[in-house]
């Protein structure tokens, strides 16, 4: 035993060391005063039992103060921790605490190892709280180390573990750390080296969610973290092995030491780490009043193995910004927030497995950098716009599982594209706004998948920024204001639903800068806008093929392949407004089956095509326009075009002698390469475009009409001429046949 009973007074930077003793007492005052070489001089007592009897304040120093248990499995209890004995126990109460003056470079109490963690083999250690509402129970920086670590709950609401608000507190166990009681300090780090930190909701004093309050949180686990009532401004969080790191950051508010000012609710991630390759223990941080911020230039949020990554903020106006990395091995992220997400600068968003990723935006939601799924699918919802910057992606390629390679974006407002890639299928819907191409930068494609599915409101793409997309299959519809302008990179097939505008509307226009188009879907411009449909696929070799319907309430419909243009049995492009035409050009042949159709109300029809047209039906009340680079092919002998007027400019042959070209038209005019054969139903005019001829063939030319016939201008074929008429027939200019007449 060793016993100061006066005063110890140490000048000049001297240590006070007492070692290997069973009890230290301490009955009046301890100062350690000046230095040596600069340095303070620090003191250490090592005995079981230790007692402080001066009075508050009446130990001081400036060096580092160290106490612990002679046996290093001893049990330590500090400041007076409820239902803690005396037994085998190095108690530091409470008073002896307080006889600490304000000073110390740093208190330790307990056994280190030379990595100034808890020494293994040490034992226990309790630590209670001051008593008093305001004040603090450790006035410096303070360490406290343990094989466990329990922060000891009270009877009433008052006790506080507070340090100052320039102090830290480092509790460091060998295994768990429990905390039961609040703890405010200027930082805390808690460290176990085997096993797990939690806080347990002990509601003894009628408190739960006693929250853990410091501007700067360091936490270090073996098996697991779970804090449930942390406020904090800053963490940091690594598990290395086993179990889930859980944490919850509560609200903000005032208290003794820490203002709102510097804990508000909102809290900035320097990591958030499991670092186990071989565990599945996720990661989950949320807020309940304030922002996450995943800080720029810090090691971000990781999991090495198979857990999962989530990361909340709630609460009114509550963001989360993603600008360091966010990475799971084979676990799902999700991300979400009451009102924005903004993933920028280096918060490249990543699952390497077959974890799905998934954010949610109760605002806008911003994209400036990598979001990416090997082989889970990725879901992006804003209640507001989805804006997507200048570095913006969204991909997901790999997987087998059903939701992988495929990518889901969905906005309240604007969805702004800049690259979104999926091996499988794109699903875009915006419910009250467009699907439009950012504008900041020009990129080879926005959409690049198997599928793309796209619903909007006001428009996708516009006339002078079109969506570009590179998929096999694509349907889109808008049925608000604006139209739909999407350029293909090559060949495509329309899926399910097609093309479809409504409401106010625009026009719809698809590009293919390369390959086929097949629509064997519906195209639909049934809006009160523009109302045009244009489909080209002008490249060399390039075909349309139509299956469907393609109509327009109000405008033109303007189709071009740089090839063929076929029509199937249940093709047929109408438009139906008074004045739009329809306007069909094929490099190479036009084909329409014998049931397909093109009807206008009573605008101009334009077919064209470079090689043969085989025409369906083709109905008009207006003018009707074909020019052909090869023969004009009849499927039977029907009526096969009901015009106004009819201008036939074919350079090969017209329909044939046993299906000729039935026509319904009061005026026509013909010019043929080869043999023509028409025949009309009721009066018909044949009419010169200029004074001149009104229909000439450069082999046999028959016309029989069953009304009167009328020639206004010459009429010529360079074999047999045939002209019938069920009526009268006036030929007004010359006649001339190679052959008979």
């Amino acid at each position: 035993i060793v016993i100061f009973r006066g005063e110890v007074r140490l000048n000049a930077g001297g240590d006070l060391i007492v070692r290997g003793a069973q009890q230290v007492i301490f009955e009046r005052s301890v100062r350690l005063d000046g230095s040596n070489a600069g340095a303070p001089g620090d003191v250490l007592l090592q005995a079981d039992e230790i007692e402080l009897r001066m009075g508050e304040e009446q130990f001081s120093g400036r060096g580092l103060l160290t106490l612990r248990p002679h046996s290093q499995t001893q049990a330590i209890a500090v400041a007076s921790p409820p239902g803690i004995g005396s037994s085998n126990v190095l108690n530091i109460d409470l008073p002896e605490v307080r006889a600490f003056a304000d000073g110390f470079a740093q208190i330790t109490i307990g056994w280190a190892g030379n990595d100034g963690r808890a020494l293994a083999g040490s034992g226990t250690l309790t630590v209670g709280a001051g008593t008093t509402l305001d004040g603090l129970t450790f006035r410096d920086s303070t360490t406290l180390l343990g094989s466990t670590i329990t922060v000891a709950d009270y009877g009433t609401s008052t006790p506080v573990l507070r340090l100052g608000v320039s102090d830290m507190l480092l509790l460091s166990a060998v295994s768990q750390i429990d905390i039961g009681n609040e703890i405010e300090a200027g930082a805390i780090k808690l460290l176990s080296t085997s096993g797990s930190i939690r806080q347990i909701d002990a509601a003894a004093d009628g408190r739960s969610s006693e929250a853990l309050r410091t501007p700067q949180l360091i936490v270090a686990a073996a098996s697991g973290v779970s804090l449930t009532g942390v406020e904090t401004a800053w963490i940091d969080v690594t598990n290395s092995g086993s179990g889930a790191i859980a944490v919850t950051v509560l609200g903000g508010r005032d208290s003794v030491g820490l203002g709102n000012g510097q804990i508000n609710g909102s809290v900035e991630v320097f990591r958030l780490a499991q670092t186990s390759a071989t565990e599945s223990g996720p990661i989950s941080l949320s807020t309940q009043g304030g922002d996450i911020v995943v800080k720029y230039r810090n090691p971000g949020v990781s999991t090495a193995g198979g857990g999962a990554i989530t990361l909340s903020a709630v609460g009114a106006g509550a963001d989360l910004m993603v600008a360091e990395r966010i990475s799971a091995g084979t676990g799902a992220i999700t991300l979400s927030a009451d009102d924005r997400i903004d993933v920028r600068d280096a918060g490249r968003v990543s699952a390497s497995g077959a974890g799905a990723i998934t954010l949610t935006a109760g605002g806008d939601l911003r994209v400036n950098t990598s979001i990416t799924s090997t082989g889970g699918q990725v879901s992006i919802t804003a209640g507001g716009k989805v804006m997507m910057g200048d570095l913006g992606g969204i991909a997901s390629f790999g997987g087998s599982n059903a939701d992988a390679r495929r990518v889901s974006v969905q906005a309240g407002g604007d969805i702004d594209l800049t690259s979104v890639a999926a091996a499988s299928n794109v699903t875009l819907t915006s419910t009250g706004g467009a699907i439009l191409s950012a504008q900041a930068v020009d990129v080879v494609s926005n959409v690049r998948s198997d599928n793309l599915r796209m619903t909007a409101v006001n428009g996708i793409g516009s006339a002078a920024l079109p969506l570009k997309t590179d998929v096999n299959s694509l349907g889109a519809g808008s049925t608000g204001s604006g139209g739909i302008h999407i350029v293909e990179r090559d060949g495509l097939a329309l899926g399910a639903g097609g093309l479809s505008l409504g409401g106010a509307g625009g026009a719809i226009s698809l590009t293919l800068t390369a390959g086929s188009l097949v629509a064997g879907q519906l195209i639909i411009n049934s809006s009160a806008g523009d109302g045009s449909v244009r489909l080209l696929a002008g490249a060399a070799g390039a075909d349309i093929s139509l299956g469907n319907v393609v109509s327009s309430d109000r405008g033109a419909i303007d189709i071009r392949a740089g090839d063929e243009i076929n029509l199937s049995a249940t093709g047929r492009v109408q438009a139906k407004a008074a004045d739009a035409g329809v306007s069909l050009q094929a490099g190479g042949r036009l084909q329409m089956a014998g049931e397909a159709q093109v009807i206008t109300a009573g605008g101009t029809q334009r077919l064209t095509a470079g090689g043969d047209l085989q025409v369906g039906s083709l109905t008009t009340t207006g003018d009707l326009l074909l020019r052909v680079g090869g023969n004009l092919l009849d499927n039977d002998s029907t009526l096969d075009i009901s015009a106004r007027s009819l201008q036939l400019d074919v350079a090969g042959a017209v329909a044939g002698p046993t299906a000729a070209l039935g026509i319904d038209t009061r005026l026509l005019w013909l010019r043929a390469g080869g043999a023509a054969y028409v025949a009309a139903s009721g009066d018909l005019a044949l009419v010169a475009l200029q004074p001149g001829t009104a229909a000439s063939a450069g082999g046999t030319l028959v016309i029989d009409t069953t009304g009167a016939l009328v020639a206004d201008g010459s009429v010529a074929a360079g074999g047999a001429l045939r002209l019938t008429s069920g009526g009268e027939m006036m030929l007004r200019a010359a006649v001339d046949a190679a052959s008979s007449l």
